[in-house]
């Protein structure tokens, strides 16, 4: 892990793809954010130890208000011989059917909205599903993080057919003792490349 990315990928990648389940309400699903133009907020990370402490824009939209200069955005500019580092987490309703993912790189993270069922062989859906498959989880410039990856590109695929590419599971890439539970991986993923420390309770 620390051969391939700055500390800063990787503290990133640790701090906000560590939440492999984010529950969301029913009435929130409901609202939806359909009509409504992407939300764009501010959050102060809470999960390491680190200063100065980077603030976390956190962008909301519905999957089809997707656009290449959109995700151009998001991602930022690399150099012509890196990978990109992002963190993936989904978001299940109480039912457990994917209805957010989470997607962050460096100090910004993508908020995507799934829409319901009914809605998903529409034009629109599908054009904004391949967007978000070329452009972001199977992009050759892309290496995609998660915890439990096995299981995010199992449910990606089962309920959007979206495909992953140059995908790693976060605890696997750690060989410390019990690299399955959460707190090992990060801990170990900090100490190879930075003198940051979690904050474990937090995790």
């Amino acid at each position: 892990l620390c051969l391939l990315f700055d500390c800063v990928a990787v503290a990133a990648v640790v701090s906000l793809a560590f939440s492999t389940t984010i529950l969301v309400s029913e009435n929130y699903v409901l609202r939806s954010f359909a009509m409504a133009p992407p939300l764009i907020s501010a959050i102060e990370q809470n999960l390491l130890d680190m200063r100065p402490s980077p603030r976390i824009e956190v962008e909301t939209i519905l999957e089809t208000a997707l656009s290449e200069e959109r995700i151009a955005t998001f991602l930022g500019k690399i150099g012509p011989s890196e990978l990109r580092a992002i963190g993936l987490a989904p978001g299940y309703t109480p039912a457990g059917k994917l209805t957010i993912l989470a997607m962050a790189v460096e100090s910004r993270v993508l908020l995507i909205q799934f829409r319901a069922k009914s809605k998903k062989d529409s034009d629109a859906v599908v054009a904004s599903r391949k967007l978000l498959q070329d452009q972001l989880l199977s992009n050759e410039d892309n290496a995609l993080f998660a915890f439990d990856m096995a299981m995010v590109a199992a449910v990606l695929y089962y309920e959007a057919r979206l495909r992953v590419e140059r995908a790693f599971d976060i605890q696997d890439t750690c060989t410390c003792k019990d690299n399955r539970v959460p707190l090992n991986a990060v801990t170990f993923a900090l100490n190879s490349t930075t003198s940051f420390r979690p904050y474990s309770s937090n995790v």
